[in-house]
């Protein structure tokens, strides 16, 4: 089984794919999970994971914040970075909400300083 660092969500397959490429060219090693029940199964499977990048609107329906409450409660020492398109108003427990659009370098500054 191989070592993956992190797992980044996100139901647009295109972002994930370029997520992941940035991540293979900094030598990171990442999953990616495209619902709540298959992020919930890596969690849950792979136990070296250090951070999880969740997108706020999975499934058009603000999963995010849902999801990363479940991922605490599962893994409370996860780093959990969350992606979001419009302003969050709710309280939530990720531990940095990161805004859409971003810039690459930013999100994996965040990650090396805080999980690698």
């Amino acid at each position: 089984m191989e070592d993956f660092e992190v797992l980044i969500v996100d139901d647009e397959e295109c972002l994930l794919y370029v997520l992941k490429e940035v991540a293979r060219h900094l030598k990171i090693k990442c999953l990616t999970a495209t619902s709540v029940n298959q992020a919930l199964s890596y969690v849950r499977q792979y136990s070296q994971l250090k951070c999880v990048i969740v997108d706020n609107n999975l499934s058009q329906k603000n999963l995010g914040i849902t999801l990363i409450k479940h991922i605490k409660q599962l893994r409370p020492e996860l780093y959990c970075i969350l992606m979001s398109g419009s302003y969050i108003e709710v309280e939530n427990e990720a531990d940095v909400v990161i805004d859409k659009p971003f810039h690459f370098e930013i999100l994996f500054e965040i990650i090396r300083e805080n999980c690698l």
